[in-house]
C-alpha cells in the first residue's frame, strides 16, 4: 500500500514537471514587442517625404472625420516578432487599436520596403465591403505597380483612394 502511494505520488510529480515544461518556451508577445503609433502614419522606414507624409495624414484624418472608418498606414524595417507580415499587421491593428471599438472598422496598411512585403489588414466590421480578396487586387493592381517604379507615395495614395471608394 505504502509502495503504491510513492509510485502515484512519484508519477503525478513526473507528469506535473513534464507538462509544467512547455508552459513558457516561448515567447508570448504584448504590444510592448510593436512600435507605438505615430498617428495616421507611422513612417518608420522613412518612406514618405514630410510634404506627402502630410497629405497622407490630411487625407487619412479627413476621411475618418467623415465616415467614423480609420485607415492608418505603417512603414516598419522588420516583422519581429512574427515570422508573416499577416501575423504582424494583425498584432500590429490590435495593439494600436486602429477602427472604433464598437464598430471595428479599421483598415491598416502595411509596408515594408526593407523586406519588399505589404498586407493590408481589414477590421471585422468592414470586411462585408472591403473583403480580403478586394484588397489582394488593390495590393497587385494598383499599389505594388507603382512601388516597382519607386513611388511608394502614390502607390499608396492611390491604393487609399481604391479602399475608400470599396468602403462607400
Amino acid at each position: 500500500m505504502k509502495n503504491g502511494l510513492i509510485n502515484r505520488s512519484i508519477l503525478s510529480l513526473v507528469i506535473v514537471l513534464v507538462c509544467g515544461c512547455g508552459i513558457k518556451t516561448q515567447h508570448e508577445t504584448t504590444c510592448a514587442d510593436y512600435p507605438k503609433p505615430l498617428g495616421f502614419v507611422s513612417d518608420y522606414e522613412h518612406v514618405f517625404d514630410s510634404t506627402q507624409l502630410q497629405s497622407l495624414i490630411a487625407i487619412l484624418s479627413g476621411y475618418e472625420a467623415t465616415s467614423t472608418n480609420e485607415i492608418a498606414v505603417a512603414t516598419v524595417s522588420t516583422i519581429k516578432p512574427d515570422k508573416s507580415i499577416f501575423d504582424y499587421s494583425l498584432q500590429l491593428a490590435r495593439c494600436w487599436g486602429v477602427g472604433k471599438k464598437d464598430k471595428d472598422n479599421g483598415v491598416l496598411i502595411v509596408i515594408s520596403k526593407n523586406l519588399r512585403q505589404i498586407h493590408i489588414q481589414n477590421g471585422k466590421g468592414i470586411e462585408a465591403r472591403l473583403t480580403n480578396d478586394e484588397t489582394k487586387h488593390i495590393i497587385d493592381s494598383i499599389i505594388i505597380p507603382e512601388m516597382k517604379a519607386g513611388n511608394y507615395y502614390e502607390g499608396i495614395k492611390d491604393g487609399i483612394t481604391a479602399i475608400k471608394k470599396e468602403l462607400e
